[in-house]
């Protein structure tokens, strides 16, 4: 499809694959005189980050992936643990940034794309240009990538580190190929679907999913920079008429909240995972868009990350899918809390996945998060859910996001849903939100501790969770008002920060 329109975005314009192939090629040639077998990579969503991301694989290397919004103790982290010599990235986006907070370390490995591209000749160009002419097999021949072992990575990405220090998840080509194949195949998506990519690439999903897999499989994308400029978002769809779009519905809600119903027309499928979506969202979208289907997911970086995602169904008709059912080749096993055993269907439990998809393990870690069971490999997620009679996955949060308060299990992301559902809308009309932690400390009962945007009563919100039919042992214990609640680049709430703030 030489001459199809693979990717558009706001600087480039509209790249045809052919295009997109002597970028690749001629940047390929500059990144394999890097030193290092690994390269880091510090970009938003673009046609230029992809390339980078293709040209740094034709280079013979590992992009990794750095999260430019965590701050310098994480990076540096990544740093360490993955042993980058260098880290791409371009002048004209770090200038546009209004903090950037990356450690010195980074800002002394820059290799700005800006240089490499003013080194670049006519005569660059013209090799380039009948190069890509070239047939696959010969290309990958003169490039040396004949033997590239299917195991071998293809990227490092980091977890989002919403609770510890990101971990490095190495994922391979295998991994990501089976993943996306897996998704293709039942996402029921058309030749004429145009996507809209706005999740960053260090985001397992915005990496895999909403960045290559459109220019491995001929799906037209439209790349947009900053999931966090809710206006932008929805002029990019009102004028170019997406029909897919795929993000977290902290970022799905502000564009809702910023949009006239009318704008967001050209939309026929929604794809939300990362955090659970809110009843408001799918509400929003049987009233405001009745031909639009808004389909639920569940998804890990450790497995590519795409586990379950939600069938096709008629546009304003909503099943009960809960997060969706596995993908083809993944397999689900329930876990009891205490027993470490299967459990009987419909049971809550530790959910663990099996798979091409998943991981081998983390990268500078002696942790091993996975066990042996049914003569199979399980990765153990961490998350708490159940399996429905028909296969269909119910989740009903983190493990660390439960904590024991007089012999019973409390769910901190249970409470805060409910709590939420009693503060003061914002000025736009979104949700209050809020987030709660636990203070755990040797000999002293557990307390929790509840952040929130507004002055909030806490004895009003324990008088509501009583009513609600919660235990006297869910009581928050003290309540503390912020500015905003910090959140990661992904769209979550980083909890992280917030329990740094109780020590």
């Amino acid at each position: 499809m030489p001459n199809a329109i693979a990717c558009v975005d706001a600087i480039s314009g509209a790249l045809t694959y052919r295009k997109v192939k002597i970028a690749v090629l001629l940047l390929s040639e500059k990144i394999r005189k890097i030193p290092g077998e690994s390269i880091g990579i510090i970009l938003p969503s673009s046609s230029g980050a992809y390339i980078v991301i293709l040209a740094t694989l034709f280079a013979g290397k590992i992009p990794v992936m750095l999260n430019w919004t965590v701050g310098s103790k994480p990076v540096s982290h990544a740093i360490a643990t993955t042993g980058i010599k260098a880290i791409l990235s371009s002048r004209k986006f770090l200038n546009h940034l209004r903090t950037l907070e990356i450690g010195e370390d980074a800002q002394e490995m820059m290799v700005f794309l800006e240089n490499l591209r003013s080194s670049i000749t006519f005569f660059h160009k013209i090799r380039a240009f009948l190069h890509s002419f070239r047939k696959t097999d010969i290309t990958l021949q003169h490039l040396g990538l004949t033997k590239i072992d299917a195991l071998r990575p293809a990227v490092v990405l980091f977890t989002s580190g919403t609770e510890s220090l990101p971990k490095g998840v190495p994922l391979s080509h295998r991994n990501l190929l089976s993943n996306q194949g897996a998704a293709i195949e039942v996402a029921g998506l058309k030749n004429s679907d145009y996507l809209y990519g706005v999740l960053p690439p260090f985001h397992s999903f915005g990496f895999s999913v909403t960045g290559l897999l459109p220019l491995l499989t001929g799906l037209k994308v439209f790349y947009s920079p900053d999931p966090t400029n809710h206006r932008g978002m929805v002029r990019d769809i009102a004028t170019h008429k997406p029909t897919l779009f795929c993000c977290a519905p902290t970022f799905i809600r502000s564009l809702f909240h910023s949009a006239d119903p009318e704008q967001l027309q050209s939309l026929k499928i929604i794809v939300t995972g990362a955090e659970k979506a809110g009843k408001e969202l799918f509400d929003y979208v049987k009233k405001n868009l009745p031909d639009t289907e808004i389909r639920e997911g569940y998804g890990i970086t450790e497995c590519s990350p795409i586990v379950t995602l939600c069938r096709p169904y008629p546009a304003g008709e909503r099943p009960q899918q809960g997060v969706g059912y596995p993908l083809p080749g993944v397999e689900l096993l329930i876990l009891d809390l205490d027993k470490h055993e299967p459990v009987e269907q419909g049971q809550a439990g530790e959910v663990c996945i099996s798979g091409p998809s998943v991981f081998a393990g983390y990268l500078g870690s002696t942790k091993v998060p996975f066990l042996e069971m049914q003569e199979k490999k399980w990765y153990v997620s961490g998350d708490i859910g159940y399996l429905a009679p028909d296969g269909a996955l119910f989740l009903s949060g983190r493990l660390k996001r439960f904590v024991k308060i007089g012999g019973e299990m409390i769910s901190l992301g249970g409470l805060e849903e409910e709590i939420s559902e009693v503060l003061t809308k914002t000025e736009d009309g979104e949700t209050g939100r809020c987030a709660l932690c636990a203070i755990e400390r040797e000999g002293q009962k557990t307390s929790l501790v509840l952040y929130t945007v507004q002055t909030v009563d806490k004895e009003a919100v324990n008088s509501f969770l009583k009513e609600r039919g919660h235990s006297n042992l869910a009581r928050i214990s003290e309540v503390r008002t912020l500015p905003e609640i910090p959140l990661t680049g992904t769209g979550k709430t980083n909890y992280r920060l917030l329990e740094e703030s109780l020590t």
